[in-house]
């Protein structure tokens, strides 16, 4: 007559580690997703008019704003450049290697 150390023994089932770390990995990916919602906010769909009147608006002055920083962008890189090139033609006059 078998022991119940052995009948327990007998019916315990082997699952092989891969398949352990396969399901802990999952449920892990699954929890970080859930953790690390969209950082965007959630856009309500165009109603009326007004509300659409005021999106177009939104975006024009944001491409305004956009196309002013590009500009100033664009003088101060020169103004850059231009101060560059005046520091090397001032250290080739002195000789002085930097």
């Amino acid at each position: 007559m078998p022991t119940k150390k052995q009948i327990l023994a007998s019916s315990a089932v082997i699952i092989p580690a891969s398949l352990v770390l396969g399901v802990y990995l999952r449920e892990r990916q699954q929890q970080q997703a859930e953790q690390t919602a969209p950082t965007a906010p959630h856009r309500e769909p165009l109603q009326t008019t007004q509300d659409l009147r005021k999106s177009i608006l939104d975006k024009q002055a944001y491409k305004n704003e956009l196309m002013s920083l590009k500009q100033q962008h664009f003088m101060l890189n020169n103004e850059f450049n231009k101060l560059q090139d005046k520091i090397k033609s001032t250290q080739q006059r002195m000789n002085v290697n930097v």
